[in-house]
């Protein structure tokens, strides 16, 4: 006798709209209306060109239904959801990203820090960074730059992140220890919440680092001599703070040279000067100079 045929699975052929909604808890309506509206979509197809939910489609809409249950907006959450389209299979869990950025928007700043602590505690402080705080910081300046609104709520946000990773650093760099990494904002340059985050995710891997805001030419070349860094990283977040003449001294006394930020990009840089573009290729980096 043959065997019957196995049922495939929902991530082999996908869901039709009802049986979609059913699983999300939502109306199929609704789902019409995320499509209609973001763009959110069923991205499978059946043999026959039905189209279906892939299991890929469902984590984003559950995404995007945790997000609008927390108190987001939902053309802000739909934004924010779509990046879990290709975030890792390993990624954070939605639910944490849900309840930062829930927390930063009713300016909870103690629930804020609170859940900044957990997403340390769960997953290091680099996927804690690149898997919780990043898609929450995007979406808070991505507002504040199309309507001038939400500026507060990153603060809330910053605010946590910095204690949590300045907290984390503490706990696993006793006193003392010969500082190897120094990460400096440019001149002018306002932000030093990524060089938090390299130096917390630096410690995780037993590497001592001194972060220092923006410093005046002369300033940072007094710290340097100072500090005697192994390898340092000079943050420029806009192309207006990031100035390549600063660099070719940098690099004739420092080791090892890094840039990192968005102002770097499309530069030429010095000879002895690398480009990092995100927290794992910096960690790698800091490694490699960790004596």
């Amino acid at each position: 006798m043959p065997r019957p045929p196995v049922p495939a699975s929902p991530a082999a052929v996908g869901l039709p709209v009802g049986a979609a909604a059913e699983r999300l808890g939502v109306t199929a309506s609704t789902l019409r209306s995320w499509e209609r509206r973001y763009g959110l979509g069923p991205t499978g197809r059946t043999s026959g060109g039905h189209r279906r939910y892939t299991a890929g489609d469902l984590v984003v809409l559950s995404r995007l239904r945790e997000l609008t249950a927390a108190g987001v907006a939902t053309g802000d959450a739909a934004v924010a959801s779509a990046r879990t389209a290709v975030r890792p299979a390993n990624a954070a869990s939605p639910s944490l990203v849900a309840r930062f950025a829930a927390a930063s928007e009713a300016l909870d700043s103690y629930g804020a820090l609170i859940c900044a602590e957990r997403s340390v505690a769960r997953h290091g402080p680099a996927r804690a960074w690149t898997d919780v705080f990043l898609p929450v910081l995007r979406e808070l300046g991505t507002r504040w730059q199309h309507t001038g609104e939400a500026i507060e709520r990153e603060h809330v946000a910053t605010a946590a992140i910095e204690q949590v990773f300045q907290a984390f650093v503490r706990r696993h760099i006793a006193p003392g220890r010969r500082m190897t990494v120094l990460g400096v904002a440019a001149p002018t340059e306002a932000h030093i919440l990524p060089l938090r985050a390299l130096s917390a995710a630096v410690a995780a891997h037993d590497i001592a680092s001194t972060v220092l805001p923006a410093l005046p030419r002369a300033a940072l070349n007094n710290a340097v001599a100072t500090l005697r860094p192994s390898a340092l990283l000079l943050w420029a977040q806009t192309s207006s703070t990031a100035d390549v003449r600063l660099l070719r001294g940098l690099a004739e006394t420092v080791p090892a040279v890094y840039v990192g930020g968005a102002g770097w990009r499309g530069r030429r840089l010095p000879a002895r000067v690398t480009e990092l573009r995100d927290l794992d290729a910096a960690v790698a980096a800091m490694r490699t100079w960790s004596y």
